[in-house]
């Protein structure tokens, strides 16, 4: 017999939006030069930040560091600024974004192959706070539309692509829906299609060739 979907705990939509809401308090606080304030915003952030650089470098500690240390000098400069914008993106998805952008540049940097799905993502440069941001209000669009209940996206369309925004490909995917791969691949395809009209209507930038954006884009604000 087949088996049903597995039942996901996912926090809900009321300790998110307060979370945000101290997020944001934090991250105006630092705007305006308060050290405790942006001791305590990378203290709340740090942690997603290691966790997700690790699932590129799970056996390099210090690269991970590094790099997450590198994402808090960029996001610290855009508050300083005034470059970051919090009319346009959280301050959590902005530091990912700035985050994706840093893995891109130290996969090549150090001429490691990058999946095609990471191709298809913006080649953004971190010292251009406005291109982050843009990054960002995607990733935030990204956020509602999979994970918000009064989204346009269907049910059963925001299960599928949190599942793909957690890694999972075609069987995994499958077996949580209790279908077929080859079913659970063409539900993918058609749940990513909705998804990439949705942002276009947006007015957010969707590559022809990526359908939508990569897994991993996702993975960076809903993992």
């Amino acid at each position: 017999m087949t088996e049903g979907p597995t039942e996901h705990v996912q926090p809900s939509a009321h300790a998110a939006a307060v979370a945000r809401q101290e997020l944001a308090a934090l991250a105006a606080g630092a705007a305006q030069g308060d050290t405790a304030s942006l001791s305590q915003l990378q203290r709340r952030l740090h942690a997603g930040l290691v966790r997700w650089f690790t699932h590129t470098w799970p056996q390099d500690s210090e690269r991970v560091e590094r790099l997450a240390h590198e994402t808090w000098i960029e996001v610290w400069q855009a508050l300083a600024s005034g470059r970051y914008d919090a009319r346009r993106a959280a301050i959590s998805t902005f530091a990912f974004a700035v985050a994706g952008n840093l893995r891109l540049r130290e996969l090549r940097s150090i001429g490691r192959s990058i999946a095609a799905a990471d191709e298809a993502e913006p080649s953004l440069d971190v010292h251009d706070a406005a291109t982050s941001l843009a990054h960002a209000s995607t990733l935030e669009a990204l956020r509602h539309l999979i994970s918000d209940p009064s989204s346009p996206l269907d049910e059963s369309e925001r299960t599928i692509l949190g599942l793909l925004a957690r890694g999972m490909g075609d069987r995994d995917i499958a077996r949580e829906l209790g279908v077929s791969p080859s079913t659970g691949h063409e539900r993918k395809k058609r749940a990513l299609a909705r998804l990439a009209s949705e942002l276009r209507t947006l007015g957010h930038h969707v590559h022809d060739e990526a359908t939508s954006p990569s897994p991993s884009l996702m993975q960076g604000k809903l993992s």
